[in-house]
């Protein structure tokens, strides 16, 4: 975090001042709600153990659900069990602000198995 907290000052300070701004940085995309159906994302991770901090990317439909999941791992493991993720994944909804679906947004999520020593809320 401190790295990356570097990394952005010291591009920031090799910026040149007569520079105009860029124009993707007056445009930056607003934040997304997120809605979980808790049933749906238990039924997906069925007999799913002892997976934690799986990154996903996927682009949401036009209701705002998660489609077109891919897993960001290498892990042999998780990735055996990839339909299960982009199960899970599909039981999440993301919205706009304004309560509008996030039609065609890409977003990047970590999901995670539930544990035996956690009780099931990993």
């Amino acid at each position: 975090m401190i790295s990356m907290l570097l990394a952005v000052t010291a591009a920031w300070l090799l910026q040149d001042p007569t520079s105009p701004p860029s124009p993707a940085s007056d445009q930056s995309p607003p934040p997304l709600q997120r809605e979980v159906d808790n049933a749906e994302m238990s039924r997906c991770m069925g007999g799913l153990y002892g997976f934690r901090n799986v990154p996903v990317q996927c682009v949401s439909d036009d209701q705002g659900v998660l489609r077109q999941c891919r897993l960001l791992t290498s892990n042999r493991a998780a990735r055996r069990q990839a339909d299960k993720f982009a199960c899970m994944a599909a039981a999440t909804r993301v919205r706009l602000p304004d309560g509008s679906p996030a039609v065609g947004r890409t977003v990047r999520l970590t999901l995670h198995g539930t544990s035996e020593f956690s009780g099931g809320r990993d």
